[in-house]
C-alpha cells in the first residue's frame, strides 16, 4: 500500500511535468504567440510548479510523508519480511525525496537535482529572450520527465519483488498448517472405521461371555 500510494503520487505528477512541457513547447512558438499568450502561459507554469512542491511535503501515508527524504538514502526504511531474525527475513525500501526545492535523486554519494534551482520563468515579452526561456524550460522539464520515469520504475521493482516475496510467504504458511494438520488432526473416517471395529468386538465379547455364564446353569436345570 505504501508503494502504490507513492506510485499514485508520481502518476500525477508525471501527468504535471508533461503539461507543464507542453506549455513551454508552446511558448517556443514565438510565431504565433503574442506578450499576452505568453503571460497567460507563464502563469500556468508557474501555478503547476508551485503545485509540485506542495504534492512534496502533502504524499503521506501512516503520517509519514513519502517524498520527504525519509526513504533515501541513509534514511532507506526496513520491511520484516519474514518469522525471523536476520537479513535475509528484511527487505529495503527506497523513495527518492522530493522536497521544497526540488527532486532529489539519491544512489550513494551521487545526487541530481532538477526544477527546484530553476525557476522555468519565461519572458513576458516575445522575442528571442521568451524563445532562449522556452527551450531551457523544455530541457529542464524532459530532465524532470525522466527522473520521475526512473523513480516509478525503480518502485514498480519493488513492487513486483514484495508480490513474489508475498506468495513464496503464503506457500510457506500452507505448507505448515498441512504438516501441522498431518501430525494432530485426526482422520475422521480412519478413526471412525477403528472404533466401529472395537466396539463390534466388545460387543460380541459381551455375548460369549454371557454365554459363557449361561451355561453352568442350564446343567443345573437338566440335572433337576
Amino acid at each position: 500500500s505504501l508503494i502504490h500510494t507513492a506510485d499514485g503520487s508520481l502518476a500525477e505528477t508525471h501527468d504535471i511535468l508533461l503539461r507543464m512541457r507542453d506549455l513551454a513547447v508552446r511558448a517556443a512558438n514565438e510565431a504565433t504567440l503574442t506578450s499576452r499568450d505568453i503571460m497567460r502561459i507563464n502563469n500556468e507554469l508557474q501555478s503547476l510548479k508551485q503545485e509540485l512542491q506542495r504534492k512534496s511535503q502533502a504524499v503521506t501515508f501512516n503520517t509519514k510523508v513519502l517524498f520527504s527524504g525519509g526513504y533515501s538514502g541513509a534514511n532507506q526504511q526496513m520491511l520484516q519480511i519474514g518469522a525471523d531474525n536476520g537479513a535475509n527475513y528484511r527487505l529495503t525500501i527506497e523513495i527518492w525525496a522530493m522536497t521544497k526545492s526540488g527532486l532529489f535523486m539519491m544512489s550513494g554519494t551521487k545526487q541530481a537535482n532538477w526544477l527546484g534551482a530553476r525557476s522555468l520563468m519565461i519572458s513576458n515579452h516575445a522575442g528571442a529572450g521568451a524563445l532562449s526561456m522556452a527551450w531551457r524550460a523544455i530541457d529542464y522539464l524532459n530532465s524532470a520527465i525522466n527522473v520521475v520515469s526512473d523513480l516509478r520504475a525503480s518502485l514498480g521493482i519493488q513492487e513486483r519483488r514484495l508480490g513474489h516475496i508475498i506468495d513464496d510467504l503464503k506457500a510457506q504458511e500452507i505448507n505448515v498448517a498441512a504438516a501441522k494438520s498431518r501430525i494432530w488432526d485426526a482422520d475422521m473416517a480412519s478413526e471412525i472405521t477403528e472404533f466401529t471395529r472395537l466396539q463390534i468386538l466388545q460387543q460380541s465379547g459381551t455375548a460369549i461371555l454371557a454365554q459363557a455364564n449361561a451355561q453352568p446353569q442350564n446343567i443345573l436345570q437338566l440335572l433337576r
